[in-house]
């Protein structure tokens, strides 16, 4: 079992197709993603295409569809929220650390369903429990995130800026 083994199987084949066409693709978007200063909003949007793969497997038992449309409300959010260029960074995320969140409590729910069809006598309350705490950590996380984007959200860079030009 050697490589020549390993890739002459379908799965690596495919995964070296979609790396390479990945590579390119990158290689060919990244500059005006880079020249855009929108190198965090793409590392967000790619980042919570998870929520919506987990909201597609829940809902719909289509994770790829899911990952199309989280990615697709996000960078809708990012772009009414994150209008103006000093407020962008803040609004990412916020948005990012909610649909992480978000996530999670969609795997969570998700591996409550499945336990929940599998075992039909499971104790319930146990997996309650665990979804309470979980909830209750996405809530206290997203009033921290919320009153730290509050604080930043009126830093101006004046100031440093003119100590800069001394």
């Amino acid at each position: 079992m050697g490589i020549g083994f390993l890739l002459s199987q379908p799965f690596a084949q495919h995964a070296l197709l979609a790396a390479g066409l990945v590579a390119v693709s990158g290689g060919l978007i990244s500059p005006f993603v880079v020249t855009r200063g929108m190198a965090f909003a793409v590392h967000g949007t790619a980042e919570l295409a998870f929520t919506g793969a987990a909201a597609g497997l829940l809902v719909a038992g289509n994770p790829v569809l899911g990952a199309l449309a989280g990615s697709l409300v996000v960078a809708a959010l990012i772009a009414t929220l994150g209008a103006r260029p000093r407020e962008r960074a803040s609004a990412i995320g916020a948005i990012l650390s909610s649909g992480l969140g978000i996530g999670f409590l969609l795997l969570e729910n998700g591996i409550f369903f499945f336990g929940l069809s599998v075992a039909h006598g499971m104790p319930l309350f146990l997996e309650l429990g665990a979804l309470v705490d979980l909830l209750a950590l996405f809530v206290l996380a997203l009033a921290l995130i919320r009153r730290v984007q509050k604080m930043h959200a009126s830093i101006t860079t004046d100031y440093l800026q003119s100590l800069n030009d001394l």
